[in-house]
């Protein structure tokens, strides 16, 4: 009796139309579950972030996979603006794919930002390693049939298999970096028993 603790009391109750309480739910949980960790914001920065590890990841690879991130954002540019590709050089075709691989960073960051409820450190690290995964998936088989045989491969690696890992991890130790960095409230209910 009476040792504090960092929980939050809430307390459901549902109404019949004639205003009779027909249950009360309480749960006493340190987690506020309905609010996100991520603002949408923050999300499609940390996407851009991840994105960019990801790249950062896939050269460090290079000499050990052979897969080569430059010549694969510079294909994806050359998908992403054909006409560049015969008129404006490899450069600019790096570039348009380097911006194209981290809008997408950014949409898929967004994705998890507003999809992401707040839960444990453990859950986020979990669900954050399986987005990855998921992606690393849905990129093998939706993109995958649209692009050359050369892309296919890439992203059906070991080393883009990696570094979608890697992606899904950044998202989520930037969530448990927001979490742990925000304010917790000081009005604490404590369980009375």
């Amino acid at each position: 009796m009476g040792v504090e603790s960092d929980a939050i009391l809430s307390i459901s109750v549902r109404r019949h139309v004639r205003g009779v309480v027909a249950a009360v739910m309480v749960s006493d949980s340190p987690y506020a579950i309905r609010e996100p960790i991520l603002s949408p914001g923050q999300g499609a920065m940390a996407g851009v972030g991840a994105a960019l590890a990801m790249m950062a990841f896939l050269e460090a690879l290079q000499r050990v996979s052979g897969f080569q991130p430059s010549l694969f954002v510079t294909q994806v540019g050359s998908i992403v603006l054909p006409v560049c590709s015969r008129d404006c050089g490899p450069s600019l075709s790096l570039l348009i794919g380097l911006g194209t691989h981290c809008a997408l960073g950014a949409v898929f960051g967004l994705l998890y930002a507003v999809c992401h409820q707040r839960v444990p450190s453990r859950g986020l690290v979990a669900v954050g390693i399986f987005y990855g995964f998921f992606l690393w998936i849905v990129s093998s088989l939706a993109v995958g049939p649209m692009v050359g045989e050369s892309l296919r491969k890439a992203i059906r690696s070991w080393p883009w298999a990696s570094a979608s890992l890697l992606y899904g991890g950044f998202l989520a130790l930037t969530a448990v970096w927001v979490d742990h960095r925000r304010p917790r409230p000081l009005n604490t209910v404590v369980p009375l028993d």
